[in-house]
């Protein structure tokens, strides 16, 4: 029944335990999940997401659905603080709010207090919404959402308290995009999701001021790669030295090479700009997010790894090259769009990357040769 990646042990068979009497008083009860909702009767929708950068992304296709099939429904949107600058300016949202839990929080990140998420539910319950959508996988999260109150709870049920849901999504093979394991929510909820996209929306004058920085950096009528080196993660990073070797080539090619990153990236990016011998323009904590979506948006090849950027990127319909190593690009790859570099890993799709067991550690993503990519870059760059 519970399928968990959060929980071992003890703790998943306590789970266990839970899900097995919460499903059978709800069976004896004849209660029944997944009927189709209608939308008359839903006018306050709380979209529960604290989430990283590139999960927030990925829910805007659910996000967009939701509010056609709830035309008449106002959307309050829940999510990290850190994150939450990639929906701000989202249409469909009416209010964004910010939802820091222990549990979604990185090192480095202050958390809201247990006491603290206790009072935003009580906050949220006087509001009396209607129905919850709980994204992420953790559990507690559909924990907070009972305790604010709704009527309706949908959200996906692997990892326990399945039970607390009336529509509830069970993933058995995770062999599909997680883009559709969101919009799977929509469809329990008796809604069809149609052309889904990923969406970033940038306000008119910060297109215009990310304008004007992307003239002033391409000036000159040169084609542009735009690499983003950071990750999550150095199990998803390409080596530094690989990609100052492919600054290198494609400087000599006549590229304009632009490299972005995102707050902690300065040490790689510095490392490839000295490297790279000034092949590679360091424009590191030097662009708002805004900023960032345009350059992507505009430059004529993108070379990117796992990361919120690279979701970014798909929302911008850019011309991805994305390496992938130990993670699996079938659930995190970019959505309808782009092409994948794969390195080979021996156990793929990696059961923990982040504990890799062999001596050479995260040798799949060592191991993409340059050759390739730059062969990649003057591919998609002599299609355009």
């Amino acid at each position: 029944m519970i399928d968990s990646f959060f929980y071992r042990g003890r703790k998943k068979a306590l789970l266990t335990a839970i899900d097995l009497a919460g499903y059978f008083i709800k069976r004896i009860s004849g209660v029944k999940y997944n009927y189709p909702l209608d939308p008359g009767i839903v006018k306050r929708i709380l979209f529960i997401n604290p989430a990283h950068l590139g999960d927030n992304l990925l829910s805007t296709p659910l996000l967009a659905g939701l509010k056609k099939h709830f035309a008449d429904a106002s959307i309050t949107y829940l999510t990290k603080q850190w994150s939450a600058d990639a929906v701000k300016n989202h249409p469909a949202i009416g209010i964004l709010m910010e939802y820091n839990p222990p549990w979604a929080c990185n090192p480095g990140q202050r958390p809201h207090s247990y006491r603290e998420l206790l009072r935003i539910a009580g906050h949220l319950r006087k509001e009396k919404f209607d129905l919850a959508v709980v994204t992420q996988f953790d559990p507690r999260n559909i924990i907070f959402a009972r305790l604010c109150g709704v009527n309706y709870c949908a959200g996906k049920s692997n990892n326990g308290l399945g039970f607390l849901l009336t529509h509830k999504v069970d993933i058995k093979r995770y062999d599909r995009h997680m883009v559709e394991y969101n919009l799977d929510l929509l469809r329990v909820l008796g809604a069809e999701p149609g052309d889904a996209r990923l969406d970033f929306f940038i306000p008119e004058k910060e297109e215009e001021k990310a304008g004007e920085k992307w003239e002033l950096q391409t000036a000159g009528g040169r084609k542009s790669l735009l690499i983003h080196p950071g990750a999550g993660h150095e199990a998803k990073r390409w080596d530094a030295d690989k990609y100052a070797d492919l600054c290198r080539r494609a400087a000599a090619g006549g590229f304009r090479v632009l490299m972005t990153g995102g707050p902690g990236d300065g040490p790689v990016t510095d490392e490839i700009e000295k490297k790279s011998q000034g092949a590679a323009v360091n424009l590191s904590g030097r662009l708002s997010l805004n900023e960032m979506a345009y350059f992507l948006k505009k430059a004529d090849a993108v070379v990117v790894q796992d990361s919120g950027l690279l979701h970014l990127a798909a929302a911008e319909g850019a011309n991805i090259i994305a390496l992938y190593g130990p993670t699996d690009e079938r659930n995190w790859g970019p959505y309808k769009t782009g092409r994948v570099i794969k390195g080979k890993c021996p156990q793929y799709p990696c059961p923990s990357y982040k504990r890799c067991k062999y001596s050479s550690k995260w040798s799949c993503m060592k191991e993409i040769p340059v050759e390739a990519v730059y062969a990649a870059v003057i591919e998609t760059t002599d299609r355009r």
